[in-house]
């Protein structure tokens, strides 16, 4: 340990004294225009200075060597009071699960928040309480934030008699990305002296991250345009996380095969619920509720309001299975039928299968039997070719037969 702390301190010291040196450089060249870089600096004394980025022009960031290259000394005081947010027609809550300790000279740790596809968003803020050491009474300290490695925000801590403390952080939109993204705390902590490092601050906790500290997110809806792409919304959604307005539904004295199917999407279903699980399963009777739904039967068994609205399709009594989206805002159902029960499940693979489904670009898809065995087969095949072989030695000259939205045989 106190070999790596008489490296740091040499890198610093050797910091402090380029830096000046630089400076001076600077100072005594002519006067030029330079770019402003787009990532927010450490020791920024608010959020609006560190965030000041446009979308597209950050650079490559090393949060390691970004913090390291921060003076935890000239850090700004945090931000103790919410900045204004802008209204948004829903906001969505992400609370961290446990209290995080930081220990040592230097820690990070990293919290995963999900922003789905069919949001608009508006604004992300990060509350984060935080409790500091009497360890660190007399030394320098610091938090810097960061977005998927991009540095938003730094200030500067320090202890306050053991009283918890919080600071807001705004997270610029345009750092964020459709799936998961990171929000990471870093903290640093100047714990050595001219002989290297303190022992006993070395391994210290000397900051407790609260598990009450969230992340705030606003958002509107974008127009999904009734695309199945967008499944599993809008039958659940961060508006209804829990699933309360969902229910999978099969017919009355249903088949082997309807449940199966049935099955499968509810249990895929629930993996989109947050905390609870309250998709849920019934017989349709008749009793339809203004709620969401899906609806797994064979064709001749589908309700007759059902049968009513797929009049018509091209693809009734196809081999394989015929997904719709019907409805509107508020009682949408997603129906999964087939003219052999069979081929029910056909339809529920492609659902569960986020590549294949993504790619449906309307309210109706078709999936034709026996896909998702083509389909498992050429996934293996693309391993194969990714580990260095070759088309023509694995299928010789009978070619390959793609299946899905974009079909062709290739010899």
């Amino acid at each position: 340990m106190k070999k790596i702390a008489w490296l740091l301190a040499f890198l610093l010291l050797l910091q402090g004294i380029l830096v000046p040196l630089r400076a001076e450089m600077q100072e005594n060249a002519e006067p030029q225009e330079t770019e402003v870089p787009a990532s927010g600096a450490a020791g920024a004394s608010s959020p609006e200075e560190a965030a000041g980025e446009t979308a597209g022009t950050a650079p490559e960031t090393d949060p390691i060597a970004y913090v390291f290259a921060s003076d935890p000394e000239t850090a700004g005081a945090p931000r103790r009071n919410r900045p204004e947010t802008p209204e948004t027609e829903h906001v969505k809550i992400f609370r961290y699960t446990e209290n995080i300790v930081l220990r040592g000279m230097f820690q990070r740790s990293g919290y995963f928040f999900m922003i789905p596809k069919y949001w608009d968003t508006g604004y992300v803020l990060a509350q984060v309480e935080y409790t500091v050491s009497p360890l660190i009474r007399d030394v320098p300290a610091s938090l810097t934030f960061f977005i998927n490695d991009h540095p938003i925000y730094s200030c500067g801590v320090s202890y306050e008699n053991g009283a918890a403390q919080i600071v807001y952080v705004s997270v610029p939109v345009e750092y964020l990305r459709e799936g998961y993204n990171e929000f990471t705390v870093t903290g640093y902590v100047r714990i050595y002296d001219d002989e290297g490092c303190l022992d006993d601050f070395s391994g210290a906790n000397w900051i407790s991250i609260a598990e009450s500290s969230c992340l705030e997110g606003g958002y509107g809806l974008v127009d999904f345009g009734r695309r199945i792409s967008y499944y599993p919304y809008p039958l659940i959604s961060s508006m209804d996380d829990i699933g309360e307005d969902l229910t999978v539904y099969v017919p009355e004295n249903p088949l082997e095969e309807e449940l199966r199917a049935a099955f499968l999407l509810r249990a895929d279903l629930g993996n989109e619920t947050g905390a609870e699980d309250r998709i849920g399963f019934a017989l349709w009777k008749g009793d339809h509720r203004t709620q969401n739904a899906v609806i797994v039967a064979r064709q001749d068994r589908l309700p007759q309001e059902f049968r009513d609205q797929l009049a018509g399709d091209p693809d009734l009594g196809r081999e394989g299975a015929l997904i719709r989206l019907l409805g509107e805002n508020g009682a949408w159902t997603l129906a999964v039928t087939a003219a052999n029960e069979k081929d029910l499940t056909e339809g529920a693979y492609l659902l569960m299968d986020e590549e294949r489904v993504t790619q449906e670009k309307s309210d109706r898809a078709f999936v034709a039997a026996g896909s998702s065995d083509q389909v498992v087969a050429n996934r293996s095949l693309n391993a194969l070719i990714e580990d260095g072989e070759t088309i023509r030695g694995i299928t010789g000259q009978t070619g390959l037969n793609f299946v899905g939205p974009f079909r062709q045989d290739t010899k």
